[in-house]
């Protein structure tokens, strides 16, 4: 009795050693016992238990289990969760986003909109460019980091004194101008 992988293998071998013309004597073996019907072949049949009553009736449920399956193995394969374990894309992304705000940092138009703001703002009229960069800096504008990019700890702790030194100059206005108009009342 011969398996049919095994028959398989023994066909091919005998096959090859013809081509390369080489084990002459086995290949001759094998197509003698061929000839003389020495193989015997015999079908495999697996058996199945269940009943055809059986089979009709979980039919439903079994299509139900093997769609079931194939979602499982197509979710597997398109895991939507897989993007977001790409952080390259997200760093070129942080790249590109940190590079625009270098940029946008970097232009001349940045201190003439902070001279524009400041003097809606706070009614100064400021026009040292190192000091505009610094209120920038200094002020909530920059809280979400926007233009807070590279800045040392000293460049950052300069910029909150400012900040302090600003809001307490506004005070100190305020102040002066409601005695002078208390003063102008009391007269």
């Amino acid at each position: 009795m011969c398996r049919v992988d095994t028959w398989t293998r023994l066909f091919d071998f005998y096959a090859e050693s013809i081509e390369k013309e080489q084990n002459m004597e086995a290949a001759f073996v094998f197509d003698k016992l061929r000839k003389q019907e020495a193989f015997v072949f015999v079908a495999e049949e697996k058996v199945d238990s269940s009943s055809m009553q059986e089979r009709e009736e979980f039919k439903e449920a079994r299509s139900l289990l093997d769609k079931l399956h194939e979602a499982h193995l197509e979710s597997i394969k398109n895991d939507t969760i897989e993007d977001c374990y790409n952080t390259k894309a997200y760093e070129s992304l942080v790249e590109k986003y940190t590079n625009a705000k270098r940029y946008a940092l970097s232009t001349p138009q940045l201190t003439v909109v902070t001279q524009q703001m400041i003097k809606d703002r706070l009614h100064v009229n400021e026009s040292n460019p190192r000091r505009l960069v610094n209120y920038i800096k200094g002020t909530g504008i920059t809280e979400d980091d926007t233009l807070l990019l590279n800045l040392s700890r000293q460049q950052k702790l300069k910029a909150k004194i400012n900040k302090i030194k600003l809001r307490n100059e506004q005070k100190k206005k305020k102040k002066q101008k409601l005695e002078s108009q208390q003063q102008q009342q009391q007269q």
